[in-house]
């Protein structure tokens, strides 16, 4: 029924789950801005929000 897991490795899961969701956000990103410059559509970019990107990375 339910699979009990130890802290470390409900941590390492949700790490790697983690890590599948930067992936996945960043290749969307780079197809929306793909979509955007073959379109000429020009798009609003908050700096502060890929400052924070940058920080979570430790």
């Amino acid at each position: 029924m339910f699979e009990m897991k130890s802290i470390q490795q409900q941590a390492l899961d949700l790490r790697r789950e983690n890590v599948k969701l930067r992936i996945e956000l960043d290749k969307t990103t780079a197809d929306v801005e793909y979509i955007a410059m073959m379109t000429d559509v020009e798009l609003d970019t908050d700096n502060d929000e890929m400052g924070e990107d940058n920080n979570d990375e430790q």
